[in-house]
Order: C-alpha cells, then sequence, then structure tokens
C-alpha cells in the first residue's frame, strides 16, 4: 500500500527574501519574492500563487511548515503572524524548524560530511549558533543552539567536538579563524557563503510531522535564540 505524501506548505520569512514552497507529487514549487524586504506586502499572494500553481486549495493542506527563526526580527514576526492566522483559520497544524536546522539539513543534501558546525550572523559582534550530526537519516542537534559572541570573554559551546570532522556553514563563518579560535576547533573545509534553501525546509519539516511533532496556533513561537526559549529545532 502506497502513503500518499502529506500536503505541506512551506514558509521562508527570515531572510531579506521570503519563500513559500509546497511539493506536488515529486516537484517542489517555489515562489519567492522579487526584492527585499517585502515579507509585509507579498507573503500572503505568494502563498496564493503557490497553492494555485500546484492546484490546491487551502483546505487541501495537512500542515504548514514555518521557518521559525532565528533571522530577520521584522519578517520572523511577520511568517510567524501568517502561518497562525491560516491555522487558525482553517485547522491547519503548523510545524515550526529552526533556520540553523533547516541549514544544515540543506548542507547534508549537498556536500559530503555528517557533522556540520552552523553559524548564521546576529547582531553586535555575536552569531547564532548549532552543532549538527546526520545520524541513521536524521539531523540531530548536539547541546543548544545558542548565540556566541566574539567580544565577551570565555570560550568554547559546551559541544563536544571530538572524534567528528566539522565542516561550518553559514555566513558567520566569514569570520572563521575568530570563531575557530572562540571554539578551540579546526574546521575540515568551511563553506561560508551556502545558504538554506526551500528543500532543506521542507525535508526537515515533513519528518517533524511524521513524527507528530506539530503545534496549534497558539504554541508556535518564534526562535529568537537570545531569549533562551524551551524549543525543539
Amino acid at each position: 500500500m502506497i502513503i500518499p505524501m502529506p500536503r505541506l506548505l512551506a514558509i521562508d520569512s527570515c531572510a531579506s527574501i521570503t519563500r513559500v514552497a509546497l511539493r506536488s507529487q515529486s516537484r517542489l514549487i517555489e515562489h519567492s519574492t522579487t526584492g527585499t524586504r517585502q515579507a509585509a506586502q507579498q507573503l500572503l499572494p505568494l502563498v496564493q500563487k503557490v497553492l494555485r500553481s500546484a492546484k490546491f486549495d487551502i483546505v487541501d493542506l495537512d500542515g504548514i511548515i514555518v521557518a521559525a527563526g532565528p533571522g530577520s526580527f521584522t519578517g520572523l514576526r511577520i511568517g510567524i503572524a501568517a502561518a497562525q492566522g491560516l491555522s487558525a483559520a482553517h485547522s491547519i497544524p503548523l510545524i515550526g524548524v529552526s533556520s540553523l536546522a533547516q541549514l544544515a539539513q540543506s548542507a547534508f543534501r549537498n556536500i559530503e560530511s555528517e557533522a556540520f558546525l552552523v553559524c548564521l550572523p546576529a547582531r553586535d559582534g555575536e552569531v547564532y549558533f548549532g552543532a549538527y550530526k546526520h545520524i541513521k537519516g536524521s539531523v540531530v542537534l548536539s547541546g543548544q543552539e545558542q548565540v556566541l559572541s566574539f567580544t565577551e570573554d570565555g570560550s568554547g559551546s559546551g559541544v563536544e567536538f571530538l572524534g567528528e570532522d566539522w565542516v561550518g556553514v553559514g555566513q558567520g563563518w566569514r569570520k572563521r579563524s575568530e570563531l575557530e579560535n572562540k571554539l578551540q576547533i579546526q574546521l575540515v573545509d568551511c563553506f561560508p557563503e551556502m545558504q538554506s534553501d526551500m528543500q532543506g525546509l521542507f525535508d526537515f519539516g515533513l519528518e517533524k510531522f511524521l513524527n507528530g511533532e506539530v503545534l496549534s496556533a497558539e504554541e508556535l513561537l518564534p526562535h529568537y535564540v537570545k531569549e533562551r526559549l524551551e524549543y525543539s529545532p
């Protein structure tokens, strides 16, 4: 018996370009804003455009995957609010995915490695950081996602780095030497220009959906990292 693929809509408004995607049969249909910082004006029209392309109606969806941050404060709030509104209006469950986990998933699909240190720029001399391993086909977080500061005293992240050949991904690694010194580690390779893609968001969200890790509109919260909210990526 063939189990049909769940119909999941994916929304990512954490960066300057807002993206929306939906899988129709074996094809991932994706649309994005034509310019930067246009989430407020174009997010819901993008949802409608993707649904029309797939010949779906909003009520046909089994769930909505949302890139929950960390990322652009304004864009993040717009994406969360839009997903909450669609969920509440049509009783659609939500799946929140960390932006760091999304990038890790994209990296695992494109780079031959089993261990990635994901690092994205924050503010005030800080970076968002997460260590991810590929275990039995799944992206698994080691330790906790956290904020690292280049200006504060102290080193390390609380993550055990021994026994793995770590690869750095994400724009935070543009300051590779400073970050390696902070973490007391030497990477085997580094891809500071690599960015997450919607396939990574969809793959991670689908796994969480199939595991029953869904949220109501009230339960989906922005993942700021700095606020130390309890959050499963």
